[in-house]
């Protein structure tokens, strides 16, 4: 069922754009995202760290910033040795040395702009370890609406997203 899931979110178009948005206790980290020609986003290593009291208008400034740094039809990664440094370079982006560093008190959203569109989908937090690990989409979260939503509204609808992670 995860699976028709993932691909409801994400039977973006070709132009279509997408951010991950991680609230932390003590920060709040945007990474661009870029989606390969198998038609998978990878993360990238263009982030803003930013402050958890940001200004409204500022975040969705900032997150508007990424969606135009997003491309698509990148090259694959080759194997698991470019996928693992291309994990590396978005690791050391962010300060953090190790996975579980990325996880611990992460609430993590996708937000995709496909053509007049943004959809925000929030997750589940399953840590590093065991059957749940990594992000899992939840499907009740989905939220979307047109692209031109002031950022103050942009920002509102990505906090409630992230109240919604669990």
């Amino acid at each position: 069922m995860e699976m028709n899931i993932l691909k409801e979110i994400f039977k973006a178009k070709d132009k279509a754009k997408a951010i991950g948005a991680t609230l932390y206790p003590d920060k709040i980290i945007l990474a661009t995202e870029n989606k390969v020609k198998d038609g998978f986003w990878i993360v990238t290593d263009q982030v803003s760290i930013l402050p958890t009291d940001i200004d409204d208008s500022d975040l969705g400034e900032a997150v508007r910033k990424h969606l135009t740094l997003s491309k698509t039809d990148v090259p694959n990664p080759k194997g698991q040795v470019e996928f693992k440094q291309n994990r590396d370079r978005y690791k050391k982006a962010i300060g953090f040395r190790s996975e579980k560093q990325i996880m611990e008190g992460a609430r993590y959203i996708s937000i995709i702009e496909e053509n007049s569109t943004l959809v925000i989908s929030s997750t589940k937090n399953g840590g590093t370890s065991g059957d749940q690990k990594g992000h899992h989409y939840l499907p009740e979260s989905i939220v979307k609406f047109p692209k031109e939503i002031s950022n103050q509204g942009l920002a509102q609808n990505i906090k409630l997203a992230w109240s919604k992670c669990v």
